[in-house]
């Protein structure tokens, strides 16, 4: 049963209360024969008799069209006939005969909320309110509008109202545990889940909700437990079991996360969403291979489903089986000719296989594609000019490191390459230049620029500025085998043959894997290759599944590849490990904001806030996400603390043409 679903049971019990909290009819004029009509009327809504008893009301209306008690009276039954326009038409009438009625507009807001009219709901509500200030009982269906309305503080505010003055009101309670817990305040969604199941422990709902909760707060172990009671309530509700899959999966206890995705397919062999889960964990676990038999089940049935084809074949081409691979993206490009992803990825494959004329096609025809779009991917043209030098075609090479260096003649990378180019052209004393510029702006593998460097000047036959490099490359990576055999090897040359055996010595001690798997995933982000970094961080996960460094660089690369899922359940996890890191929720907040969920963006943006409020980045999202559900007021506001916070910040210029354009 959903949370809304839950949530109209608490609105239906409620009405109970309400209607016994001091809130009275109106009461009746007296007229004769008007009167006559309005008893028939309650009779007949007494004996279950509702067509029947709204024809009285409206001959009693006939008689006397503004009695208020009579309007009200047929009000409620246009409700419970779910007529709700005319309910609403009928109870605005009341309202402006009798506009110190609460009743009237308990039962207004009634409509509304049936009608998922919240804001209207919450209005008349508060009206109510306005008139019955002490009346509590008023607040609970004002928090269930608040609520349904995504206006948790307001839900969480009036619901807390009613649980303090009727602590026993479980409903009411479970309410308040739901509205904590989509403000993402699960420790006192928590104490609410709790209170209601010392009373209901066969909750199924409630139990499932805790240990939704305990999962947030990485309570894995409780909410194992929590899942293992619910599952033994009823073995038949398989988000249960895809649930248990996910915290298992967490406690690295892989086998039995796997057999409850396998459960869970039993339960709904015809459901292609928990294939797709089950595919995800397989993808989690590098377990790619049987991941892509499993997109391909869920590809039988949703056939039509573009996404699934592009997973099953990324997690080809992470198993390495290059040719079903590129099958299975050529079939995606029949499908759907302009997917630049695949391109992308075609050209990738190739290059990794060394076939660099395949690979030079693909790239050619994603710039082809791109350049009808008007977009300029720097990480496109400088793959072409690396397959093209690789096939010894240094003119076109040298052409497209060049145009790349004018847009930014900073970039490390395309320095070390073009160096690297000019060295093996035969031009070795024009690369110095590039691979010291390389070296000077931070190139991201050091030892590989210190290398080359040193190779150019064995071919100049420089020993001075040869002993400087070997020196300087030690010095940055004083681990480097190679390095130490290198150095060892020119000292041996100029006759310092101690000294040479020495460093021979100390080559042959060092430990081959001091580079770690982290380490190198880093290099391969700066460098933009993210289907390296993914690989790479992906094993080191699984000695060290809950390390929230690789887990935020994770989550980075599948943002950056466009695999907005995995970035979102990514991130998902590192706040279920780490629930105040800001950055996590803040890049999750940028997913749904590309994917137009204004409001879980602007959640995870003031979550973000909440932990740092000093983040400025998170103000000028959250506006963004402000204006894109056109809340002027609140987007002018974070816009304005985010130039407080960082006034000549990065954002500057965008914030200060969207305040413009908030004022035209």
């Amino acid at each position: 049963m959903s949370i809304i679903s839950i949530l109209f049971r608490l609105f239906l019990v409620l009405q109970i209360l309400i209607a016994s909290s001091g809130l009275t009819p109106i009461k009746k004029k007296n007229n004769v024969y008007s009167s006559s009509y309005f008893e028939q009327g309650i009779k007949l809504h007494l004996a279950g008799k509702l067509k029947e008893a709204v024809v009285a009301f409206n001959n009693a209306l006939a008689l006397e069209p503004n009695d208020a008690a009579t309007l009200t009276e047929l009000g409620e039954l246009y409700i419970q006939l779910s007529n709700y326009d005319l309910a609403r038409a009928t109870l605005k009438q009341a309202s402006n005969i009798a506009p110190d009625d609460a009743l009237i507009y308990v039962l207004l807001g009634n409509a509304y909320l049936e009608s998922k009219k919240y804001n209207d709901a919450i209005s008349s509500y508060r009206q109510a309110i306005t008139l019955e200030p002490e009346n509590t009982l008023l607040r609970s269906n004002l928090g269930l509008s608040c609520f349904l309305a995504a206006d948790y503080k307001c839900a969480v505010e009036n619901l807390g109202k009613v649980v303090i003055m009727y602590p026993y009101q479980l409903r009411a309670r479970a309410a308040l545990g739901n509205a904590y817990h989509s403000i993402m305040d699960y420790s006192l969604a928590q104490e609410q889940y709790k209170f209601v199941l010392n009373y209901e422990g066969l909750n199924i709902n409630l139990l499932h909700n805790l240990a939704k909760s305990q999962i947030a707060l990485a309570e894995l172990e409780e909410a194992k437990i929590t899942l293992d009671k619910a599952i033994s309530i009823d073995s038949s509700v398989v988000d249960l079991y895809l649930d248990r899959a996910f915290v298992l999966d967490k406690l690295t206890k892989l086998n039995d996360a796997e057999a409850d995705y396998l459960y869970a397919v039993k339960l709904e062999p015809l459901n292609p969403e928990i294939p797709v889960e089950y595919a995800s964990f397989l993808w989690r676990t590098g377990n790619y291979e049987r991941a892509s038999e499993i997109f391909d089940k869920a590809l039988e049935l949703n056939p039509s489903d573009k996404e699934l084809l592009l997973y099953k074949a990324y997690m080809l081409q992470l198993s390495k089986k290059d040719e079903k691979a590129v099958a299975s993206w050529l079939k995606l490009l029949e499908k759907d000719p302009e997917n630049e992803t695949v391109y992308f990825n075609l050209a990738k494959i190739y290059q990794a296989k060394n076939e660099y004329h395949n690979a030079i096609n693909y790239y050619r025809k994603l710039i082809e594609l791109q350049d009808k779009k008007n977009k300029y991917d720097l990480e496109v043209k400088a793959s072409l000019a690396y397959c093209s030098q690789m096939v010894k075609n240094y003119s076109e090479a040298k052409i497209l490191y060049e145009s790349i260096l004018r847009e930014t003649p900073n970039d490390s990378n395309i320095l070390y390459n073009l160096g690297v180019l000019l060295s093996d052209e035969g031009n070795p004393s024009q690369a110095i230049s590039y691979l010291e510029s390389a070296i000077n702006n931070n190139f991201s593998y050091p030892s590989k620029v210190y290398k080359a460097l040193a190779d150019v000047y064995v071919k100049v036959n420089d020993n001075s500025n040869l002993l400087k490099t070997y020196k300087s490359w030690l010095e940055i990576d004083k681990n480097n085998i190679e390095a130490r055999i290198s150095y060892a090897k020119f000292l041996s040359a100029m006759g310092n043959k101690q000294e040479a055996i020495d460093q021979f010595r100390l080559a042959a001690a060092l430990d081959n894997s001091s580079i770690t798997r982290f380490k190198l995933a880093q290099f391969l982000l700066e460098q933009k290759d993210f289907y390296g970094a993914l690989g790479q961080l992906q094993e080191f996960l699984k000695f060290e599944p809950s390390n929230l460094n690789a887990l935020m660089l994770l989550a980075n690369a599948f943002k950056y590849l466009g695999v907005k899922e995995q970035a979102i359940n990514t991130y998902m996890k590192v706040i279920s490990l780490q629930f105040d890191n800001y950055l996590a929720y803040y890049n999750l907040g940028l997913l749904y904001h590309e994917e137009n969920k204004n409001e879980e963006a602007k959640n995870a943006f003031l979550k973000a806030i909440e932990i740092n409020n000093k983040y400025a980045a998170a103000y000028y999202a959250l506006g963004l996400s402000y204006m894109s559900a056109n809340d002027k007021g609140k987007a002018r506001e974070s816009f304005e603390k985010y130039l407080q916070i960082e006034p000549q910040g990065e954002y500057k210029e965008n914030v200060e043409a969207k305040l413009k354009e908030l004022s035209a």
